[in-house]
């Protein structure tokens, strides 16, 4: 237990070290930024209802994107930015992925506030519905830190997991079904909460030049057998 208390405090020591030394430098540059989020970027205005009709304009919007990206070159002929399984949650994040994530090149930046839908276990923002109280630390092209609000409404909790479901039953190998004991576990209750996770798998990934966490995780029934 000490030892695990050393090691969170170093992390926090550092992790408040690199906030305070770009934190001017990444808000001065987010301010100037006139297109900070996948709608102005895209030029979208996606449908707040998270259900067939957002769907269906994403759907449409990424078959356009993939068709421009296709013509110039950026994609081979067919290539798609999102494979199979087209989810609500794949495509939202395959636009998150072209508009916002690979411009993050040198720079640190933080992206905010995410749909619920691809938040399963973050706690629903408390103002602007639909999004929740998450962020995710990126450098150099890499996510080096995932931190949420922890969901504590069991039935919110149930919803979720329950469109977790769907997505796996349509293919979606990312997705988690329904944890009966988690929710049972809300039931009796939990007091507010917020994680940061910040391993060193992530930091592995980043000194590394790893995409993918599979790659660098030490446990080897964790891995995909491919």
């Amino acid at each position: 237990m000490t030892f695990f208390i050393k090691n969170l405090a170093l992390k926090l020591v550092w992790l408040v070290g690199l906030i305070e030394k770009y934190e001017n430098l990444l808000f001065k540059k987010i301010n100037r930024m006139k297109k900070k989020t996948v709608e102005e970027r895209g030029n979208l205005k996606i449908p707040r209802g998270w259900d067939d009709e957002t769907h269906a304009y994403l759907e449409k919007h990424m078959t356009i994107l993939e068709k421009k990206l296709q013509a110039s070159g950026d994609l081979k002929p067919g290539e798609p930015i999102v494979g199979q399984p087209r989810t609500l949650a794949r495509l939202i994040d395959g636009f998150a992925g072209h508009y916002i994530e690979d411009a993050i090149t040198t720079k640190p930046a933080f992206i905010t506030e995410q749909p619920q839908i691809m938040s399963p276990l973050a706690k629903y923002h408390r103002d602007k519905p639909g999004i929740t109280e998450r962020f995710e630390g990126f450098l150099m092209g890499k996510e080096l830190m995932n931190a949420f609000t922890e969901l504590n409404n069991p039935m919110v909790q149930r919803k979720c997991f329950e469109d977790q479901s769907k997505a796996a039953a349509a293919g979606d190998d990312e997705a988690q079904g329904i944890d009966e004991a988690f929710v049972t576990a809300l039931e009796y209750g939990l007091p507010p909460t917020g994680g940061l996770g910040l391993g060193i798998d992530r930091m592995t990934m980043f000194l590394s030049n790893k995409n993918n966490i599979k790659e660098v995780i030490l446990f080897p029934q964790m891995k995909p057998d491919e």
